[in-house]
């Protein structure tokens, strides 16, 4: 399962992290996970990475600071009007 949000011409992947951090989070830079053992998110902490559950997709929440700063950038470029 992949989720894209994509900004312009950069993109980011949505990702569980089944840690002590319990959050769904975005990654910038690819289209999927690819298999690395760390990352940072969009919302600059540094995470864990390993393949998700089914159970992890549906029962770990999304990230607000993540969702957060990409509708901000989102909305930066319909103003600037550098994305479609």
């Amino acid at each position: 399962m992949d989720y894209v949000f994509k900004t312009s011409e950069e993109s980011h992947f949505w990702m569980p992290i089944p840690s002590s951090e319990q959050k769904r989070h975005a990654f910038r830079g690819a289209r999927r996970w690819d298999g690395r053992r760390s990352g940072e998110t969009v919302c600059g902490v540094r995470v864990p990475m390993a393949q998700p559950s089914e159970m992890d997709w549906i029962m770990i929440p999304t990230c607000p600071h993540c969702w957060s700063a990409l509708v901000a950038e989102h909305d930066g470029e319909r103003t600037s009007g550098s994305a479609s």
